[in-house]
């Protein structure tokens, strides 16, 4: 990030000390200082990032306009061929609206900076905007309306890019500009066909320690003792589109569409180079006051006030060194307690490491206590899901039980059992471990009297059958015989059938009840919940808040068959729960595991980093007392830098009033032969606003960055 501010510097400040090129300046040597500094940050290619942009303040509502700003940054490889092309757009939401509608062509377009969702038809995207400014980004294949391409020789010869890395000799490299974007405007009511106006402003930082006599044509060269900066301007198309044949009017005057750097090279490398191509050069130029008979007095007051502005800027960065010279004291004051708290941090590493040795051992100790505790609840979510499940078939066979029973004494029975096997399982949930043995007990004896019942009701049934086949028969003898059977007879018959019904339906319900007890007979067998009880005493939180619930639930059922399916419903909720819970302690003892083996390997690795942070405890006190001794040899570069910005502060004045006072002289003489020329683009600079699509209800402005790979072994 690092070099690429400083690319961005570059571009900045050598492409104002070369607008000289436009009255003829000579090319520039700067004689690389001995130096063993040497940046290798990384150059990273920011196309989501605005930093680029102006600074936001937050968007407050007035009358302006919807504004789209364009950065469009182009990648290009070492010889200037475009690789990608990524849109950054930033919609300024300058009244606030709660949905913007806005149009573009690019593709894989995503919301870089916030949250807010937008609709696709077509070209025409709607933005849930809700007030807010929008920041996205997309990519795009459209063709440039600059382009640029970069050749190198060596020692005379010319030479790929992907061969020049680690070369030695004279190279030169030779950033030619095309202008791609023609128009047509109409001026005075004559249509006139320009390039539209773009600058391109280039610059590249080279290593002291590789390049010397490095020379730059159309452009500036600076060294700051451990770096070489070169800048440069070119103006593609403008000298065609300003001068239209009327070259002997400026003859010494030659607008660059070029840059061409020049240096003496051992072991060349290059880590990129950062172009800023950009349209409004003349599109803040007032064309009313252009007119017939106007002295181009604006233009002059708009070319001397801009430059202006830079000289004021040397002038701030010279007085900001000033200061910074003044606060080198304190700076320095700073250094030297640091040099004196160096031993309480010595110390204190020597405490840390004693701690995190211990933290070492327990995290160990955590991570082997937090494998067993995971096993157990391992077990243990296996088994209260298979008693889970067996209390839901429970319910639904003892919901049938009360449903067939209610009021009956096989009913009362029935629920008399299932009571006490309740009260069983309750008693299981404060001692589960005799509380198992004893539902299973309760499981058992109650499907031994449920048999008992079904053998009895099975007799009794044998005795009604045959009571009614009696009967059956004396009521066909009577028939056979004229007669019919005594009345007592029939209501007997009657009494007989309605018992048969009655008691075959108590057989069918014994037997729903005994498949139900037999299914949670197998389930408990298969469970063998005994063999998980140690387990299960270790459960914790929604564990005993389950058993609680299964408790109340059991307890209920000993209020009679009236309240026993009641009862059931909440027992049958508490085992969900129970499930629930125990589920969710073995997933957290999972997540334990991995998080106390993570801390046991993290504390090992702290542990080894405590000594060799104690041990580098002393090369810091070594360095700090370096850093001390070499605070005097930092002041002393600040009072060097210091007289730097001043002579920088009085080079620019003296540039303005050279380089700037020969453009005054040349606009201040007869130029009504390029008066239209001049008009024309202007007026192509203002209507070229936008790379991709503009909604027309939105103001714009684009710029382009170009990016080249480095070029390295």
């Amino acid at each position: 990030m690092r070099k690429k501010i400083k690319q961005f510097v570059a571009v900045g400040t050598m492409a104002t000390m070369t607008v000289a090129s436009l009255s003829g300046c000579q090319p520039t040597v700067s004689k690389a200082a001995d130096s063993k500094t040497k940046d290798n940050t990384a150059s990273q290619t920011e196309a989501n990032s605005d930093t680029n942009q102006e600074s936001e303040t937050g968007t407050v509502a007035t009358d302006e306009k919807t504004e789209k700003k364009e950065t469009v940054y182009v990648m290009a490889d070492a010889s200037g061929n475009t690789k990608d092309i990524i849109v950054s757009d930033w919609i300024k939401n300058y009244q606030q609206n709660a949905v913007l509608s806005d149009v573009s062509d690019l593709s894989d377009i995503v919301n870089v900076k916030g949250e807010e969702a937008y609709t696709l038809d077509g070209t025409n995207l709607a933005w849930s905007a809700e007030g807010a400014d929008i920041y996205y980004q997309g990519t795009s294949d459209k063709e440039l309306p600059v382009t640029m391409s970069i050749t190198y020789t060596l020692d005379g010869e010319p030479i790929q890019a992907s061969e020049l890395a680690g070369k030695s000799g004279h190279v030169v490299m030779h950033m030619s500009y095309v202008n791609t974007m023609k128009t047509t405007v109409e001026v005075n009511g004559t249509e006139k066909e320009v390039y539209v106006p773009f600058a391109v402003l280039s610059g590249m930082i080279l290593d002291v320690n590789k390049f010397s006599n490095v020379k730059a044509t159309n452009g500036q060269v600076i060294s700051d003792g451990n770096n070489i900066i070169v800048g440069g301007i070119a103006l593609p198309g403008l000298q065609d589109s300003l001068f239209d044949g009327e070259s002997d009017l400026l003859e010494d005057v030659t607008i660059p569409d070029y840059i061409e750097i020049e240096a003496d090279v051992t072991d060349f490398e290059l880590d990129m180079t950062m172009s800023l191509v950009m349209n409004d050069l003349l599109s803040q130029i007032d064309t009313d006051n252009l007119e017939d008979g106007t002295d181009f007095v604006s233009l002059i007051d708009d070319l001397t006030s801009n430059y202006d502005k830079l000289v004021d800027g040397a002038k701030t960065l010279s007085e900001g060194l000033t200061t910074l010279q003044e606060n080198m004291k304190t700076y320095s004051d700073g250094v030297s307690t640091l040099k004196g708290k160096v031993p309480e941090l010595i110390s204190g590493l020597n405490t840390l490491a004693d701690g995190i040795g211990s933290l070492k051992d327990g995290a160990s100790k955590l991570y082997a206590g937090s494998t067993s505790l995971k096993d157990g609840a391992k077990e243990l979510n296996s088994s209260t899901k298979t008693l889970s499940d067996g209390l839901s078939s429970s319910k639904d066979g003892i919901d049938t039980i009360v449903k067939g029973y209610a009021g009956e004494t096989g009913a009362v029975a029935g629920a008399k059992s299932l009571k006490e096997g309740a009260a069983s399982i309750d008693a299981a949930v404060t001692q589960l471990s005799s509380g198992v043995s004893s539902m299973y007990k309760t499981i058992t004896d109650s499907i031994s009297q449920y048999k008992t019942q079904k053998t009895t009701l099975e007799g009794n049934l044998k005795d009604i059958n045959a009571g009614i086949t009696q009967l059956e028969n004396a009521k066909k003898q009577a028939e056979a015989a004229g007669a019919s059977l005594p009345a007592d007879k029939e209501t007997q018959l009657t009494t007989l059938y309605s018992k048969k019904e009655q008691v075959t339906s108590g057989i069918a319900q014994i037997e729903g009840a005994l498949s139900a007890l037999n299914t949670i007979k197998g389930q408990l067998d298969t469970a063998k919940l005994t063999e998980n009880l140690s387990a299960l005493n270790t459960a914790t939180g929604q564990l005993k808040t389950g058993a609680s619930s299964l408790y109340t639930g059991i307890n209920k059922l000993y209020q009679g068959s009236s309240s026993l399916q009641s009862a059931l419903e909440k027992l049958n909720n508490g085992g969900a729960l129970l499930k629930k819970g125990t589920k969710s302690l073995y997933d957290a003892t999972k997540t334990l595991e991995s998080g106390a083996k993570t801390l046991s390997e993290g504390a090992a690795t702290l542990d080894s980093g405590a000594a060799k942070l104690t041990s580098g405890a002393s090369t810091l006190s070594e360095g700090v007392d370096t850093l001390y001794d070499g605070t005097n040899k930092l002041s002393d570069g600040i009072d060097k830098l210091q007289e730097g910005g001043v002579t920088l502060y009085d080079g620019t004045k003296k540039f303005n009033e050279e380089a700037i006072g020969k453009i005054v002289d040349l606009i201040d003489g007869d130029l009504s032969a390029i008066k239209d020329n001049l008009n024309a683009l202007i007026s192509a600079s203002k209507d070229y606003t936008i790379f991709t699509q503009v909604n027309d209800e939105m103001d714009s402005s684009v710029k382009f960055i170009i990016e080249t790979e480095g070029i390295h072994k």
